[in-house]
């Protein structure tokens, strides 16, 4: 729908992922497959484990304020995995809208993206170890923010505190400790 301006890298545009991927109607769908030992790393924040294998998630902001095992999607959308075992490999899907990733949840040997829509750059990313493809993925998207060095400190969560005591004792703690808030 709109150029993200996710990418500062310019790349030569080419479909290697012919058996891969195909269109239907107003989606694009990737099918990857998975072997045993396969892990798959990224997609940002997401409930579960670092090893995404195994579950369903949703890219698509949205804020829940109970966070659950059973959510699919948390604020962000962090369009990026690799695949690391029998092959290596990652994707980066620069597509702003709704995009739904299976990650063997459904079946256990098959990595299945959906995306909503038929307007999506994406850009499959290879390399001999996960550094690599991290390293190719930094420079396709350019370099992050750094925030500035009191932004460091410990996230403490608003919720959760019934009265004013409760906080001034919970500040306390974290200054006796010497943990910047």
């Amino acid at each position: 729908p709109f150029v993200t301006d996710a990418t500062v890298k310019e790349v030569k545009a080419e479909n290697s992922m012919g058996e891969y991927i195909s269109v239907k109607e107003n989606t694009i769908e990737l099918t990857f497959p998975l072997s045993p030992d396969d892990i798959i790393y990224g997609l940002g924040e997401q409930m579960g484990g670092i090893n995404k294998r195994g579950r369903k998630y949703r890219s698509f902001f949205f804020f829940y304020p109970c966070h659950t095992e059973d959510k699919e999607a948390l604020y962000g959308a962090h369009n990026f995995f690799v695949l690391s075992g029998k092959e290596n490999f990652g994707i980066f899907i620069d597509f702003p809208g709704e995009i739904h990733w299976d990650m063997g949840f459904y079946k256990e040997d098959e990595i299945s993206v959906v995306i909503t829509g038929t307007d999506a750059d994406i850009y499959e990313i290879s390399g001999n170890s996960e550094m690599e493809i991290i390293k190719e993925f930094r420079e396709l998207i350019g370099k992050s923010y750094l925030p500035p060095m009191w932004a460091f400190g410990y996230q403490q969560s608003r919720w959760s505190y019934p009265n004013k005591e409760q906080i001034d004792r919970i500040v306390k703690g974290y200054e006796d400790a010497d943990i910047p808030l």
